[in-house]
């Protein structure tokens, strides 16, 4: 739908609000504290992030952390995900 300038005058629908973050800024992750499978291939990773705050992310967000290595090492012994334990009952 294009922008009715008699209904909506002199708004821009191109213009975003600034927040002041940096563009740049990288976020990094502190530690994955969890995982969980979503059926039988698909798996999603529960991350600490530095600040505090905590995420579910994706395999592909996750997958060349050093973190995830850290994770797998913990409950697997191992570096591979494809190991990690799935949820008894689903």
């Amino acid at each position: 739908m294009e922008n009715d300038d008699a209904m909506f005058p002199h708004r821009d629908v191109s213009t975003f609000y600034d927040f002041g973050e940096d563009p740049e800024k990288e976020w990094v992750v502190k530690s994955i504290i969890g995982h969980e499978w979503l059926g039988t291939k698909s798996i999603r990773f529960h991350v600490r992030w530095e600040l505090g705050d905590t995420t579910w992310e994706s395999l592909a967000t996750c997958n060349k952390l050093q973190a995830m290595d850290d994770y797998c090492k913990l409950i697997t012994g191992g570096s591979n995900w494809k190991n990690l334990p799935k949820a008894h009952g689903r």
